[in-house]
């Protein structure tokens, strides 16, 4: 199961398999990670999704994160503003919580399952 044409996930799904020279024979295209969530459980299949979008189905083990070569995939996020406007002091501290508590805040979440995963 994949996002739908276009998405940035889509995007990285696709290049992760061209990368390792493998076409997945049969994907079904969804709209969004909710949705792609629920099939999984449902049993309909097995889907490439942003480990931050499942702690509730990790905690109570609902899903499995499987051992795939060419996996984790890392991507990179920036926090961006427009360079001709002053951010207010609200958009400031939310900068400033995001770029202090943001990474700390996800290896705390999520440390555990990529430790797990690197170790084997």
């Amino acid at each position: 199961m994949l996002r739908e044409e276009g998405s940035g996930s889509r995007r990285v799904a696709e290049e992760m398999f061209k990368n390792h020279l493998f076409t997945p024979t049969k994907t079904i295209s969804m709209g969004s990670n909710e949705t792609i969530k629920q099939a999984v459980m449902a049993g309909m299949g097995i889907a490439l999704i942003s480990l931050h979008t499942l702690p509730l189905e990790l905690k109570t083990a609902e899903v499995s994160i499987l051992d795939v070569i060419g996996t984790p995939i890392e991507r990179t996020w920036y926090v961006v503003h427009m360079n001709s406007k002053r951010l207010l002091p609200a958009g400031q501290r939310f900068r400033g919580f995001l770029l202090e508590q943001a990474a700390p805040g996800l290896e705390k979440e999520f440390g555990r399952y990529l430790t797990a995963r690197t170790a084997s």
